[in-house]
């Protein structure tokens, strides 16, 4: 299973459970998709969000995340990772949307 992530800029790593790769976005792109494969997309202000110290959560963060829950289902993926913003920020004003959408790939047979 492979765990694609959009926002920004090209960077790929390799994880125990996923391979999780962040791509920027084309226009007309495209992504070869196997079944089971996750495909995350996340506003900036997931990944630009801010906690007291104005330290940005980043986008390796948000890569953790992904790879630890590559298993479970795409709403807990979206659950956990829209918590995980909401815990680094703690108390910190929320400065931007915070939105997360994941899709996987289930292909159908016949």
């Amino acid at each position: 299973m492979k765990t694609y992530s959009r926002h920004g800029f090209a960077r790929e790593e390799r994880a125990a459970k996923a391979k999780v790769a962040i791509s920027g976005w084309r226009r007309n792109s495209t992504f070869p998709l196997e079944a089971g494969d996750t495909f995350v997309l996340f506003s900036d202000g997931v990944s630009e969000a801010m906690n007291v110290a104005d330290d940005f959560s980043g986008e390796d963060r948000l890569m953790a995340v992904q790879t630890a829950e590559a298993d479970r289902a795409v709403a807990d993926i979206v659950k956990r990772g829209v918590a995980d913003v909401h815990a680094f920020a703690n108390v910190a004003k929320q400065s931007d949307d915070i939105a997360v959408l994941a899709v996987r790939y289930a292909p159908t047979t016949g």
